[in-house]
This record gives structure tokens, sequence and C-alpha cells, in this order.
């Protein structure tokens, strides 16, 4: 299943995988089964993560596939969401002010 789940791995991540990487901007398949042949938990973590984020980065707004997302964000950077979720709700509350009082005016 780690082979498969290789062809995910975001190349700014191979630096941390414990194996000698010839490919510079894709794994090559000898460059795949060596890093199987060597698995440590450390390599497992960084592999599962890259495709786990892959096969969800595709979400939108409040459907399923964001809410895995976000929850994924919540363990590996709580601290990153946090600040997201912030940023994003000052942003919608000044918008959500101002059409409410252009609505006033309007009735």
């Amino acid at each position: 299943t780690y082979f498969g789940m290789l062809r995910q791995l975001r190349r700014e991540n191979f630096k941390f995988i414990d194996v000698e990487i010839k490919g510079e901007y894709f794994l090559t398949d000898e460059d795949k089964l060596n890093i199987i042949n060597n698995l440590t938990e450390k390599n497992k973590t960084i592999i599962r993560r890259d495709f786990i984020l892959h096969n969800l980065s595709d979400a939108f707004r409040d459907d399923v596939t964001a809410e895995l997302l976000k929850e994924f964000t919540r363990q590996h950077a709580p601290e990153k969401l946090t600040e997201i979720e912030s940023k994003y709700s000052e942003e919608y509350e000044k918008r959500h002010k101002s059409i409410q009082e252009k609505i006033k005016v309007l009735n």
C-alpha cells in the first residue's frame, strides 16, 4: 500500500525520508522500493499525511471532505487551524455587519 501512497509524497518532504532519493522532482520506482524496504515509523507517518492531504485537497466549504480535512488539520496543526479560522471569521463578521447595515438602509 505504501508504494501507491508514495505517488502523493510532496517534494518538500523528500528530505525528511530516511533513505537516499535519486529522483529530484519525483520518486522513481527504484526510490519507492528503496523507501518501502527501509520503512520507519517516521517515514510511514510522512507518507500517510501527504497521502491523506492530497486526497482531501478538493474539499469544498462544509462537505464531508472539508470536515475530514479540518479534523486532520486539527490533529496535526491545531494552532494553524485556529489562526486560519479566526482570520476568516473576522472577515466574515465584517462583511456580515456591512450587509446587515445595507439591508437596514433598504428597509
